[in-house]
C-alpha cells in the first residue's frame, strides 16, 4: 500500500450552502485524512496553475474564496476516483435533494499524484520555482 496525499479546493458555494461538513464527512468515511487545509482568495497566477493542473476552466475562482485541503490516505488515488463514482451514482438513484454533487462544490483530478504534489508544495510551502516548471513543460507538452 502506497501512502499517497492529494489536494482538491472546495469552492465557497459549499461553505455558503453549509455542507462543508458532508464534504469532509464523505473523505473521511472513505478512510481519507485532511492534514491541510487553507481558505484563501486565488489570484490570476494562481487561477492559471490550478486550471492547467485540473484541465479545466477555473476563473469563477477568483470571485471567491475556495478551500484548499491536503487529503492523505493508502492508495488514495484509487479510493477517490472509486468514492467519486459511487457518489454519482448514488446521486442517479436518489428522488430527494439530499446529496453532494461533487463537481458543483469540489475541484478534483485524481489522475496525477506527482503533479499533486507539487502543487500541495505550491500552495502550502510557497516554493513557486518548482511548480511553474512543471507547469511550463505541461503547457508545452500540450502544444506539441
Amino acid at each position: 500500500m502506497n501512502m499517497e496525499y492529494v489536494l482538491i479546493i472546495v469552492k465557497f458555494i459549499a461553505i455558503e450552502e453549509k455542507i462543508l461538513g458532508k464534504i469532509i464527512n464523505e473523505f473521511e468515511e472513505n478512510g481519507c485524512f485532511i492534514v491541510k487545509c487553507k481558505m484563501i482568495k486565488l489570484n490570476e497566477e494562481q487561477v492559471k496553475i490550478c486550471s492547467v493542473f485540473f484541465e479545466r476552466d477555473l476563473s469563477d475562482l477568483l470571485y471567491s474564496e475556495s478551500l484548499i485541503l491536503v487529503l492523505k490516505g493508502y492508495n488514495l488515488i484509487t479510493k477517490m476516483n472509486i468514492m467519486i463514482n459511487n457518489i454519482k451514482q448514488k446521486n442517479l438513484e436518489l428522488i430527494n435533494d439530499y446529496f453532494i454533487n461533487f463537481d458543483k462544490y469540489i475541484i478534483y483530478n485524481f489522475k496525477y499524484i506527482n503533479d499533486s504534489n507539487e502543487l500541495i508544495i505550491y500552495f502550502f510551502n510557497d516554493s513557486k520555482k518548482m511548480f511553474e516548471n512543471l507547469i511550463n513543460f505541461k503547457i508545452n507538452d500540450e502544444k506539441n
